[in-house]
C-alpha cells in the first residue's frame, strides 16, 4: 500500500514539475522562439513581452540590415553617448548565427535600469532583443536576462507575421501579402517584400497607436499622421470624410503627395479611434495606377476587424 502511495506521489510530482516549465513562444516576425517567464504577457504597444507589475520589458526589433553594420551602434563610445553605462558583452551560441549580448545600465527618469541587449543575424537581417528591468530588482533582472539567453533560432519555423497583431485585414483578395511585422502592426506589399519591388511601389500599413494621442482635435491629428508617412515629402491635396469600421469611428483621407524623390503618389489613410488616447491607423501609398490602388486600399480598410 505504502509503495503504491509513493509511486502515485512521484507521478504527481513529475506532472507538477512539467507544469512549471517555462512556456516557449514564437517571437512574431522571426524564426525564433523564447521561454516566457511567469508574470510576462504579450505587449500591446511593442513587439515583445512585458511584466506590468515589475516594470520589466522584452522588446524585439527586426532590422533589414547586416548584423556587422548594426554592431557599430554598440561601441562603448556610442552607448555612452546614448546615456548607457557599459558593463560587459559576450557572444552566446545561437546555432551558427553571429551574436552579441551587451549588459548595460541606463537611467529612465529617476529609475536605474539594467538592460541586456542581444543582437544576432546574418548579412541580410538583424534581430535585436532589448530586455530591461529596474536595477534594484535582482530577481527580475535575472529573469529578463534568462529570457534573452533562452532564444532559439528555428530555421524550419515559418515566420508568423500575423500572429502578433490584434486585428485582421483581408489583404489577400486585393493582391497584397504581409511583408513585415513591427510594433504590433503589419506592412502589406504586392510581392511580400518590405522594400517592395512592384512596379507601383504600393504598400499598406495597419497598426495600433504606439504613443497615446495628445491632440484633442481628432481630424487635425489624422492629417498630421498622414503627413508623417515614411518617405513623404509634401501633401499636395486631400479629402477627408467620417467613417465607421468595426464599430470604431474615425476619418478617411484620400489625396495626392510627393515623396522625397519628388515622385507623385496617391496616399490613403484611415484612422479609427478606440478612445481619447488610443487608435488604429491604416495607410497606403503607391506611385502608379492611382484609382486601382485607392480602391484596393479602401477595400482593405473596410475589412479591418479587431480580434
Amino acid at each position: 500500500m505504502m509503495k503504491n502511495y509513493i509511486v502515485i506521489c512521484l507521478i504527481l510530482c513529475s506532472a507538477w514539475v512539467k507544469g512549471q516549465e517555462p512556456l516557449r513562444k514564437n517571437i512574431p516576425g522571426t524564426k525564433c522562439t523564447m521561454e516566457i517567464k511567469e508574470g510576462f504577457v504579450a505587449a500591446k504597444r511593442f513587439n515583445g513581452f512585458e511584466n506590468l507589475k515589475g516594470g520589466a520589458a522584452v522588446i524585439v526589433s527586426v532590422l533589414p540590415s547586416p548584423i556587422e553594420k548594426n554592431k557599430t551602434a554598440f561601441s562603448q563610445e556610442e552607448m555612452k553617448r546614448r546615456g548607457m553605462t557599459y558593463i560587459s558583452n559576450s557572444e552566446p551560441d545561437l546555432g551558427g548565427l553571429q551574436t552579441s549580448l551587451y549588459e548595460v545600465t541606463q537611467m529612465n527618469k529617476e529609475v536605474k535600469f539594467r538592460k541586456y541587449i542581444l543582437i544576432f543575424g546574418d548579412t541580410a537581417k538583424t534581430i535585436m532583443i532589448n530586455c530591461g528591468a529596474p536595477d534594484s530588482n535582482s530577481r527580475l533582472c535575472g529573469e529578463v536576462k534568462a529570457m534573452a539567453l533562452s532564444v532559439k533560432y528555428e530555421p524550419m519555423v515559418e515566420e508568423d507575421l500575423q500572429g502578433g497583431v490584434d486585428f485582421t485585414v483581408d489583404a489577400k483578395s486585393q493582391g497584397f501579402m504581409p511583408a513585415k511585422y513591427s510594433l504590433g502592426g503589419l506592412v502589406f506589399t504586392r510581392d511580400g517584400k518590405a522594400q517592395t519591388e512592384s512596379d507601383d511601389n504600393a504598400s499598406f500599413l495597419v497598426g495600433p497607436s504606439i504613443k497615446k494621442m495628445k491632440s484633442l482635435d481628432r481630424k487635425e491629428f489624422a492629417v498630421k499622421r498622414l503627413n508623417s508617412l515614411p518617405g513623404l515629402d509634401s501633401l499636395v491635396s486631400y479629402q477627408i470624410d467620417s467613417v465607421m469600421i468595426s464599430g470604431l469611428k474615425g476619418y478617411e483621407i484620400t489625396g495626392k503627395a510627393f515623396n522625397k524623390k519628388k515622385v507623385e503618389l496617391v496616399v490613403y489613410e484611415v484612422m479609427l479611434f478606440v478612445d481619447d488616447a488610443n487608435y488604429y491607423v491604416m495607410a497606403g501609398q503607391a506611385t502608379a495606377r492611382f484609382d486601382e490602388n485607392l480602391m484596393q486600399f479602401r477595400n482593405m480598410a473596410k475589412s479591418f476587424k479587431r480580434k
